[in-house]
């Protein structure tokens, strides 16, 4: 059985983005990675680049390999995500270890949202967004299509009933 995506609510932007531009610039650039692109915490501490053309490449990970996009594009800038800096972290551990010092991170700062609330409302935010199709998120975040509409079927679910009233 799948997880349920979001038991809790979800950051809005602004909240996140206050809380990652008061991080150190170490942690402010994966938890840049992990709110533009959906990566999962260990993707964007062991794996993760930006390409010059605003995609993060993702090399390896619990999927594989996979390009993301990035939403919205202006956090790339913002952040400086392509220019890659990580905290002075000991990297040479699991990938759930290492994953795990975001959350610590984020505690330490007082953040009001866990590591994987970046990546839920990534994928929040391009349910929302009339140019993404559902194929291309998963993809992007590395899910299956199955999995994709599974674990965030209560947003396609409300975005699709918000579109037909605002129809009608």
């Amino acid at each position: 059985p799948l997880k349920d995506a979001a038991p809790r609510s979800l950051p809005s932007d602004e909240v996140i983005l206050e809380v990652i531009d008061g991080l150190p610039a170490g942690w402010q650039w994966v938890a840049g990675i992990c709110a533009t692109y959906g990566a999962r915490p260990h993707e964007a501490l062991l794996m993760a680049s930006v390409e010059s053309n605003g995609l993060v490449v993702v090399r390896g990970g619990k999927t594989g390999a996979r390009q993301g996009l990035p939403l919205p594009k202006a956090w790339i800038e913002r952040w400086e995500l392509q220019n890659k800096r990580l905290p002075s972290i000991n990297l040479e551990r699991d990938h759930r270890t290492v994953g795990s010092q975001l959350g610590v991170a984020l505690h330490r700062y007082e953040a009001p949202f866990l590591p994987y609330d970046l990546r839920h409302a990534w994928a929040v935010r391009a349910i929302h967004n009339p140019q993404i199709s559902p194929s291309l998120a998963a993809k992007s975040l590395g899910h299956s299509l199955m999995v994709h509409t599974s674990l965030y079927q209560r947003w396609f679910d409300s975005a699709s009933m918000a579109s037909l009233v605002a129809q009608m």
